[in-house]
């Protein structure tokens, strides 16, 4: 009786063993599953978010950035205005002291336009040989409202013979600064590059008697110097 009571406490144990073993080893079995569980979910979390929206951003505007250049002429009325035969199909990279940059239509005030800027083109080919010619006028003389004196001339360079430095040519009529006048409201400074079509121009013979009323379209006719290649334009008053 002693040793069937021993075998079976024996029994007994042995048998707790094994289901505490096979409880542990569901045990650990869940836990692993859970794990996996919580690692998978991880792993779709992370796959639902790619970075996918910033790269389509990205690329939707792309395309729009040659659109403001176009159309910013015309809803500036610089294409009417200065009789214009279209918008300019590039941008000039115009420069004033400071490393103040011209960026169609932004604002500078007369004094950090005081001084002729430094102009180029920068990553752009025009369909045309040295030399150029390069101009500013503002439309806006004495205002937008009543442009008695349209346009007044700021700036003929003539013979330029670099598209890196088209500021430097012959100083047909040297740079005056903006000089708008006081409370007259917003001017638009206009910046022109044309081609002269492989012909040298007289500079001396270029130069008007007088800055105000000059007629940019009909210059254009007698110089022969065609559309405009490329142009740019800030705004600056004297409030």
């Amino acid at each position: 009786m002693q040793f069937v009571q021993h075998t079976s406490g024996l029994l007994l144990l042995m048998t707790s063993l094994c289901c505490d073993g096979i409880r542990a080893q569901d045990s650990s079995n869940m836990t692993n599953m859970a794990n996996m569980t919580n690692m998978t979910s991880m792993t779709n979390a992370t796959m639902v978010e790619p970075p996918m929206p910033a790269v389509m951003t990205t690329n939707m505007t792309q395309p729009q950035q040659q659109q403001p250049s176009a159309s910013i002429w015309t809803t500036e009325e610089l294409v009417t205005d200065l009789s214009l035969p279209g918008a300019p199909n590039a941008t000039l990279d115009v420069r004033y002291t400071g490393s103040l940059q011209v960026t169609l239509g932004n604002k500078l005030t007369p004094q950090q336009a005081s001084t002729a800027p430094t102009v180029c083109l920068r990553n752009v080919s025009v369909d045309c040989e040295p030399p150029f010619a390069l101009l500013m006028v503002d439309p806006d003389a004495t205002s937008r409202q009543d442009p008695k004196f349209r346009s007044w001339l700021h700036w003929i360079v003539v013979n330029v013979n670099s598209t890196e430095k088209l500021h430097e040519g012959d100083q047909a009529v040297p740079y005056n600064g903006p000089a708008p006048p006081k409370g007259s409201g917003p001017h638009r400074y206009v910046f022109l590059l044309y081609c002269q079509r492989g012909r040298r121009l007289q500079g001396s013979e270029l130069a008007p008697e007088k800055r105000n009323n000059f007629n940019l379209a009909e210059f254009v006719n007698k110089t022969e110097l065609g559309p405009p290649l490329a142009g740019n334009f800030f705004f600056a008053e004297n409030p």
